[in-house]
This record gives C-alpha cells, structure tokens and sequence, in this order.
C-alpha cells in the first residue's frame, strides 16, 4: 500500500512539474508577445501596422492586447501553484490555451473578399427612382452653374485658390517640412509590388499637422495617383486592396489622411485671432478658425498641392491622379478644381449637390461635416461647377463614383438628373476634358468596390 502511495505521489509529482513547464513556456510565449507588440507600438506603428499570417491580417496592438490576456492567465496559474499542489496545473495550461483560442478570434482582422454584386432591394423603392426635389429638369439644373467659357472657369478656380490661400495664385513652390526616405511601410503588404516608402511631413497653421506617405512600386513608376482615405480612423491604409493594386499596375501612390485621422496631428487647442483658446475635437470646430486671413479649408488642400510640387520636382511624373473615399472623395473633388496639375480625378461617395442632400434615400445628415456645406466657399463654387473645374482642361477627366445602395450617404440615383448637363457642360466650356458619372449598384457599403476600382484602373491606363 505505501509503495502505491509512493508511485502515485511520484506520478503526480512528474504532472505537476510537466504542467508547471507548460504555464512557464505559455507565459513566457506571451511575454515576448507583448514586448513585441509594445515595441511596435512605441514606434509610433499603432493598430494600423500590421503583419499578415497567409490571409490574416494581425496588428500589433492586438498582438500586444493578446500577450497580455495570455500572460495574465498563466501568472494567475503560476501564482497558483505556489500556494497549492494539487492538479490544478493540469486544469490551469489548458484553460489558458483554450482562453487563448477564444479570445485570438476576436482580435484578429481577415482581409475581407470584395463585395458582390446584389439586386436592388425590391423593399426600398426609393433607391431606384428619382428623388422629389423642386427642380423640374436639366434647364434648371444648369442654371445653378455660372460656366459657358475658359474665362469663367479661371475667373471661379482664382475666386477660389484666394479665398483658401488668401493668394491670388496656388502656393507651386512650397515644399514639405520633412522628407524621410526609405522607411518602414504603413502597413503589411500582401503582394509583393512595393519598392520604397518614404515619409512626408507638412506643418500646417495653428500647429496642424498632415503624414504621407510615397509608395513606390518595384522598378519605379512614370506616373503617380494621390490616394485619400478620408475620415477613417486608419485612413488611407484601411484601403490595402486599392493601395496594392495601384502599385501592382505601376503606379506610385501618395497616401493621405483627412486632418485630425490618422497619423495627422490636430492640436487639442488653437487659439482663435477673436475668440482665445478654442477646444477642437473635430472638423465642426474648424469653423471658429475662419477669418479674412485664414481659411479652414486650407488645413485640408494644402498638403495635397504641397504633395504634388514635391513629387513633380522630385520625381518628374509625367502624370498626377487622385483618387479618394468619402471624405477623400470630397477632398479630390475640392483639389481637382482648384490644381489642374490633377489630370485624372476619381471622386468615390464624396459629394452630392445640396439640392440632393437630406432629400431621401438620403439619411437627414447628409449635409455634411464643416467642409462640406461651408458657406463661404460654396458661395464661389457650388459642387456643380466644382465638378466642371474638376474635369475641365486638356487631357483632363473627372471619374465621379457614387454607390447607389450606399448605407452611409450619398446614395440613390438623383445624380442622373445633373451628370448630363455637368458633361455637356464641360465639353461647351471650351477647355476640353471629360466629365462622366458611374452610379455603381454592385454592393450597399461605403467603400471603393472591385468592380470601381477595376473601372478606375481602367481609366488610368487609358
């Protein structure tokens, strides 16, 4: 009986010790998890970064966030056992590995496959019809645009570049503050089309400040296109699938962020020239900053024109695009018409006249942030003849994409009603260039889909 006992005790002994190393080897593990992802995070990489595990996209915070869930049980565990023998090792590394299973799913991203295409929904009518707006057809709808000739066009595009630089004309000489060449790329890459990333810094007024960054594809490029991300947390790298298909077709991309998202640095106080220090949380509040000085909406052009003379005195591309989403899309609306160094411009659910705004299938914010229904400015410019500057001049062409079934904004198809006289327009100018629409019904999100991005390639190797 006790030479039982003795070999029972022994046996129980080896568990424990075999059990014990688990949790040892788990803790360690996720010690060197979270040192890793903490590393990354000191370096400023945030949730952005990130490394790719076949199809899994994996940031380093939630590298970091995991290793301490993980940690956290197996000290739990070790502290454990310190104070008791008895089988809970046994119950405590496997828990911790099963903690781990359920709890990695959640923290991972997988790279989402396109959307695809889906039918109208029969139950909402009112994205298929025209919307019930005072305006009875195209003879209306071209008198709110003050376009007939060349003169016209310089005579708005120089009303608008002194109104936002208080100059009579764009500021084509002012460089970036700083230039880092050769630097770690913003995100992880899937294919392998990427050669070189340089870092780009702007100071802008009130201690604004705007990141981009210069991706380069292998074997260089020709030809570069200005991506913007918007108002998205991860801006303009929360659009991977468009980024690599850019570089993958040849093409240097600029990547950039609206103020205030990303990496760009949007002061927490800013001390307005009438009201002292003013609290800034978002573009809302950009409006206090207004003065016969100084425009707001320079804090969201001006890096996109710095960015381009940098490129074209660097780099000598013979050719500038841009394209953006959302807040992007109105940001390449807003440049396209006041840089006409932008030959093709690709605007994607940006912007809609105010006439169809909060009009549905519109939801009733559809007006817009700050930028987008500033008066000021639209007083030159309404978006109609913005869409005429934008397309307007030798070799130039504006491709506005609007989502028909989009679930954020600018949705339905009222944009029919203008895009025929915008075109005509363009072409009666005299200036030259192309002006088309693509309503595009393949999906019901507010993105960039496949099948847009497939168009917007096809338009940039024309």
């Amino acid at each position: 009986m006790d030479r039982h006992r003795v070999d029972h005790a022994s046996d129980m002994e080896t568990l424990l010790k075999s059990g014990g190393l688990i949790v040892v080897a788990l803790t360690v593990l996720a010690g060197v998890l979270a040192v890793v992802g903490l590393l990354a995070l000191s370096l400023h990489l945030g949730d952005s970064r990130a490394f790719r595990l076949s199809a899994i996209r994996i940031s380093y915070f939630d590298l970091f966030r995991s290793g301490l869930v993980l940690g956290g049980l197996g000290l739990v565990a070790l502290i454990s056992a310190r104070f008791s023998r008895s089988l809970f090792w046994l119950l405590a590394w496997p828990a911790a590995l099963c903690a781990w299973i359920v709890v990695i799913p959640g923290l991972i991203k997988t790279v989402e496959p396109p959307a695809q295409p889906i039918s109208p929904p029969s139950d909402r009518p009112v994205f298929t019809r025209m919307p019930d707006v005072p305006l009875s057809g195209e003879s209306q709808i071209r008198d709110l645009i003050d376009i007939a000739s060349p003169a016209d066009i310089h005579r708005i595009r120089t009303d608008l570049v002194s109104h936002v630089w208080k100059t009579e004309t764009l500021p084509t000489e002012v460089m970036p503050d700083t230039v880092v060449r050769g630097v770690a790329a913003p995100f992880a890459f899937v294919e392998d089309c990427l050669e070189r990333t340089d870092y780009v810094e702007i100071e802008l007024d009130y201690g604004f400040r705007a990141i981009a960054y210069h991706l380069v594809p292998s074997g260089g490029a020709e030809a570069v296109v200005i991506f913007h991300g918007g108002h998205t947390a991860e801006g303009f790298v929360g659009f991977l699938p468009v980024i690599e298909r850019l570089l993958c077709e040849g093409y240097a991309v600029l990547g950039m962020s609206m103020p205030g998202t990303y990496t760009n640095h949007q002061p927490r106080w800013v001390n307005s020239s009438f009201a002292g220090p003013v609290l800034i949380g978002g573009h809302d509040d950009y409006a206090i900053l207004e003065s016969s000085n100084f425009s707001p909406i320079k804090l969201f052009l001006h890096p996109v024109v710095v960015g381009i003379n940098w490129m074209v005195a660097e780099f000598h591309y013979n050719k500038v695009s841009m394209a953006g989403v959302s807040g992007g899309g109105w940001t390449t609306t807003l440049s396209a018409a006041v840089d006409s160094r932008i030959l093709q411009s690709f605007p994607v659910a940006g912007s809609l006249p105010f006439y169809l705004r909060s009009v549905s299938p519109q939801p009733v914010n559809s007006i817009g942030d700050y930028e987008q229904r500033t008066a000021p400015l639209y007083r030159l410019a309404n978006y109609l003849e913005l869409y005429v500057l934008g397309a307007s001049g030798r070799g130039r062409s504006q491709l506005q994409i609007l989502n028909q079934f989009d679930a954020s904004c600018f949705a339905g198809v009222g944009a029919l009603g203008y895009a025929p006289v915008v075109e005509d327009l363009v072409r009666e100018a005299g200036e030259g260039g192309r002006y088309e629409l693509f309503l595009d019904d393949s999906h019901y999100e507010h993105i960039l889909s496949a099948v847009a991005l497939d168009r917007v390639v096809a338009e940039l190797n024309r």
